[in-house]
């Protein structure tokens, strides 16, 4: 294995203003608090979560804006699954 991924923003990142926090699964996941909360319903986003994949050349990205409660509920549904 010769890649060495290191932790830092990916290059395919298009979000700049992003305070990037962590990147994972071979830099193909990466997630960044925004600059500024973006208003959600009864409170707010904090943070954004990307995903970069090898569809299409990995010329794709999926972006979620997420909050703490959507965090606990992601972590909730994949111990579910995978628990």
């Amino acid at each position: 294995m010769d890649d060495v991924f290191k932790h830092k923003r990916p290059a395919w990142c298009p979000y700049q203003d992003c305070i990037f926090k962590t990147v994972a699964g071979q830099h193909s996941f990466c997630i960044g608090q925004l600059s500024q909360p973006e208003p959600h319903g009864a409170g707010s986003n904090t943070h954004r979560m990307c995903l970069h994949g090898a569809k299409d050349d990995g010329e794709w990205t999926f972006d979620l804006q997420i909050n703490g409660g959507d965090v606990f509920w992601m972590r909730q549904a994949f111990f579910r699954v995978f628990g």
